[in-house]
């Protein structure tokens, strides 16, 4: 499964709350062909869930979920981005 830091969970969380999205969407993180990818999306019922202080922030489907598993999604605050590790 994949493990998300508190400090990426607060950099979505931010983005959210910016975007005016928070409890009304979330993010999806997904695999392409070019890497990993991650878009505003609305939450689906077989979805693998994400929280942040009580909020949804991210969901993936079981593949993703399955696919970054064993990886950890950080931000990294130096490059101002997020980054698995």
């Amino acid at each position: 499964m994949l493990q998300v830091t508190d400090a990426a969970r607060e950099l979505i969380k931010s983005a959210l709350i910016e975007g005016g999205k928070l409890g009304n969407g979330c993010f999806r993180l997904s695999s392409t062909s070019e890497g990993a990818k991650i878009v505003m999306d609305q939450e689906q019922p077989e979805d693998v869930r994400v929280e942040h202080e009580g909020e949804l922030v991210l969901v993936m489907d079981q593949g993703t979920a399955g696919q970054y598993g064993g990886q950890m999604l950080d931000f990294d605050n130096v490059n101002g981005r997020l980054v698995f590790r």
